[in-house]
This record gives structure tokens, C-alpha cells and sequence, in this order.
């Protein structure tokens, strides 16, 4: 089974090597930086002596503007390909307490303080999959971000319909999905993005409809959407929803053995608290449709 970085280290260990990480670049990106602006600073006194053309120096600024430039960019890439190995913790090791205890030391850093919105999404996620969706909802009331456009506010309604949904708070429910409807609307149909939030639409209209009321399109959906996600948490929602709908709608012992080959993927590994529940209720459910095999 495939495994994060962080899987045989403590969630105290994974918050220090992470900041470790971080910090060093930060630190390495400084110190390049100090040594940039010193080499116009450098170029700038050459320019007044007349050491170097006008041109030439302006040649010279453009460039170390574009290193520096450079330099900051790569250094926010580095951070966040950093960040989404920290988050295997979650979507491989399905571990959503010790991703929840590292999130929360990062929340306590200053170095991040700028980042305590997509911090505080992430607990949020760690507490729904730890089943714990009132301490999930109060996360998410302290998710903010300054762009009306920034990605993560799908992220963050889609969540909360979860919950809602969970909860079995019709007018919660209503209300996000509600809202995430017009974050969506804000990008346009053709973009990326757009397609993206389109198609999040299309798997919230999937999970607001009754399992029993689930049809031959959705069981597609649900099919194509295991075949493309690559983590084992989503694997694990998408066979655990297979497996409701094959026992649901099982008419001979072929089918409901289907529904038992989809919560095999349970005994693979890890199952978050939320979706061990789950494959609690659908093993219930094979059991009771169990007669069809007779």
C-alpha cells in the first residue's frame, strides 16, 4: 500500500519536519534575496560613477528584478508541493487524527498566519472524516479567504453541504449548497476552473439524492470518479457508495456480490472513523438483501 512520507513519524514530528522544511527555504530565499538587492545596489553605484552605460545597468536591474522575481515564485511552488505531501497524511494514509494534530501545530506558528484560512479548511477536514462534524462546522465559520474568486471556497461550502447532509439539517444543507452554487457561478464555463466547479456540482447533486433513488447515470458517475482519483480516501468513499447502490439495487447473488467486492477495498488499509461507519451500514445492508443468494 502506497504510504506518505510522514506515515511512520508522530504528528508532532510531521508539524517539525514540515516547519524544518520551510523555515530553511524561507531562510535560503532570504538570504538570495539580501544578495540581489546588494548586487543593485552594487549596479546602482557603478551607474552613478559611470562605470557601467545607463543601458546597461537598466539591462542589469531588469534581470536581477526577474531572478528575484524567480526566486519567490519557486519558492512558493516549493512550499506548496511541500504542503500537498503533507496532505497524503490525510488522502493516503487516511489519517485524519494525526493530520488534525499536525494542521493545528501549524495553526500556532506565526510563519503561517497568512495561511490560517486553508489551515483551519484543513482541520475541518480532518474533523469530518473523524466523524466529529460540529467541531468540523466550527472550523469552517473560521474559513475566510480575501478573493471572492480563491478556489478553496468550493472546498470549503462543499465541505459544509457534507456536513449539513450528515447532520441531517435540511435547511443547513439547502443554504451551503446554496452558496456553493454561487461561488461556481463565478467561473466561466469554458475555464479550468469552471469545468472543475461543474463538475463538483454534478457530484453534490449525486450525493443530495437518496441512495435509493440513485440510478444506471449515477452508478457511472460513481464508477468513472473511482477510476480517476488517485488518493485512498477517495477510493474508499466511492467504493463504499458502489457498494450501497449494488446492495440497494441487487436482484440476483452476482450483484450483491459486487457490493461485497467494493468493501474489500476496506481491509486494504486505514478506513477514517466517518467511512468505517459507513461500511458498517452497507455490510448491514448486504446482510439484510442476503436472501436473494438463498
Amino acid at each position: 500500500m502506497k504510504q506518505s512520507i510522514y506515515y511512520s513519524i508522530s504528528p508532532e514530528q510531521t508539524a517539525a519536519r514540515f516547519l524544518r522544511q520551510t523555515r530553511r527555504a524561507r531562510a535560503a530565499c532570504i538570504v538570495l534575496l539580501a544578495g540581489l538587492a546588494a548586487l543593485l545596489l552594487l549596479l546602482f553605484g557603478l551607474s552613478l560613477a559611470r562605470a557601467i552605460s545607463d543601458m546597461a545597468f537598466l539591462l542589469l536591474e531588469l534581470l536581477v528584478i526577474a531572478c528575484a522575481v524567480c526566486l519567490h515564485t519557486g519558492f512558493r511552488r516549493r512550499t506548496a508541493s511541500r504542503f500537498a505531501l503533507l496532505q497524503d497524511v490525510l488522502l493516503t494514509d487516511c489519517d485524519p487524527g494525526k493530520y488534525l494534530a499536525a494542521m493545528e501545530a501549524l495553526l500556532h506558528d506565526r510563519a503561517f498566519r497568512r495561511a490560517r484560512g486553508t489551515l483551519a479548511l484543513e482541520c475541518a477536514a480532518a474533523h469530518y472524516y473523524l466523524d466529529e462534524l460540529d467541531q468540523a462546522g466550527e472550523c469552517l465559520e473560521r474559513v475566510h479567504f480575501r478573493s471572492p474568486r480563491h478556489p478553496l471556497w468550493l472546498k470549503k461550502y462543499n465541505l459544509l453541504v457534507l456536513c449539513r447532509l450528515k447532520q441531517e439539517d435540511e435547511a443547513g444543507v439547502q443554504q451551503a449548497m446554496a452558496l456553493l452554487r454561487e461561488k461556481c457561478g463565478r467561473y466561466k464555463p469554458d475555464s479550468p476552473d469552471g469545468r472543475a466547479a461543474a463538475m463538483l456540482l454534478d457530484i453534490m447533486a449525486l450525493n443530495l439524492k437518496a441512495p435509493e433513488k440513485r440510478d444506471e447515470k449515477d452508478k457511472r458517475m460513481m464508477k468513472k470518479n473511482l477510476s480517476n482519483t488517485s488518493s485512498r480516501l477517495n477510493k474508499l468513499a466511492w467504493s463504499l457508495t458502489l457498494a450501497e447502490y449494488e446492495a440497494l439495487h441487487a436482484t440476483s447473488p452476482e450483484e450483491l456480490e459486487a457490493a461485497r467486492g467494493y468493501l474489500k477495498c476496506t481491509q486494504e488499509g486505514p478506513v477514517p472513523p466517518l467511512l468505517q461507519k459507513k461500511a458498517a451500514e452497507v455490510r448491514s445492508l448486504i446482510d439484510e438483501r442476503a436472501p436473494i443468494e438463498e
